[in-house]
């Protein structure tokens, strides 16, 4: 077909297999079957990328050109692994920032301006069963199987979320915000000054909670919300702010290992998303505490 229009190819470069056998393309290894292909980064750049961190976390100064050369290979697993680019970009603005790289000797930077993003690369590469594969598979990006929705919400006192199968209620959950989220995300209860980090925090805890219920089948997971914010952290693993920011990288950390992987993004207008919206003023003052009808069987 290339052929065919005009184009040339380059045989001399082609590699062949099997199905169900591995093949090296660039810097991937990739196993085709009938709908599913496993991409995996190649084991000596993950290797190298690996003594890099390393050797990087136990110094407090790291050469600029080495790190350039570390981050070009950053650059090449995040080609495969869309979940590390915000990491990858949080460790760019220092190396282009003079002002990040402060009295450091020439030709140098400090560790501790790119230490953040090391130690969350670190997690993927020691800690992290299968976080350097990703299946591609047929039924997802047909969005055959199941249809599952997820409905989100936060309030300034507690989280929501509902789960529906095939547009059947299945399971919700309510929960009181803590005084240990409160310390970790740097909000009050109570405050909506909080409201993106809550949000956040519903979602990363909604998705976890009920990740084994399509862990074993095949689903189309459509995630709604009236955050745009949340929503966006799920797309793109990054965020505004610091307290999304790490609940971003959990995100991020979560997708990688195949926990969860939402398949539609839906953002619904606030006064739309009253079942959740109720299950997430479960515990604030003068709540009734009543289900919405839609989750009575639930």
């Amino acid at each position: 077909s290339w052929l065919a229009v005009g184009l040339e190819l380059a045989f001399n470069k082609a590699a062949v297999a099997e199905e169900g056998s591995p093949i090296t393309w660039t810097s991937s290894r990739q196993t085709i079957n009938k709908f599913t292909v496993k991409a995996e980064v190649k084991d000596e750049i993950v290797q190298k990328v690996r003594d890099e961190v390393t050797r990087f976390l136990k110094t407090n100064v790291i050469s600029i050109v080495d790190f350039r050369a570390f981050l070009g290979r950053c650059v090449c697993v995040a080609g495969l692994l869309h979940v590390w680019r915000p990491f990858v970009a949080m460790m760019w603005a220092p190396l282009n920032q003079p002002r990040s790289q402060g009295n450091a000797p020439p030709g140098c930077l400090w560790r501790p301006a790119v230490d953040i993003p090391l130690r969350w690369l670190k997690a993927f590469l020691d800690g992290t069963q299968g976080a350097m594969i990703r299946n591609f598979d047929l039924t997802t990006h047909l969005h055959l199987g199941v249809l599952v929705d997820i409905s989100l919400d936060a309030s300034p006192w507690g989280l929501g979320a509902a789960l529906f199968e095939n547009g059947k209620a299945q399971e919700y959950l309510h929960d009181a915000l803590t005084e240990a989220d409160a310390k970790i995300l740097g909000h009050p209860i109570g405050s909506s000054d909080g409201q993106q980090a809550f949000e956040a925090l519903t979602a990363l805890v909604a998705l976890r909670v009920w990740a084994p219920r399509w862990r074993h089948k095949r689903v189309c997971l459509r995630i709604k919300s009236d955050s745009v914010s949340a929503l966006v952290i799920l797309l793109r693993f990054k965020t505004g702010g610091e307290a999304p920011g790490l609940i971003a990288r959990e995100i991020a950390l979560d997708v990688a290992t195949a926990n969860y992987a939402p398949t539609v993004l839906q953002h619904i207008p606030g006064v739309a998303n009253t079942v959740a919206d109720a299950l997430s003023r479960w515990y604030a003052p003068g709540s009734k505490k009543s289900l919405p009808a839609p989750l009575r069987s639930a």
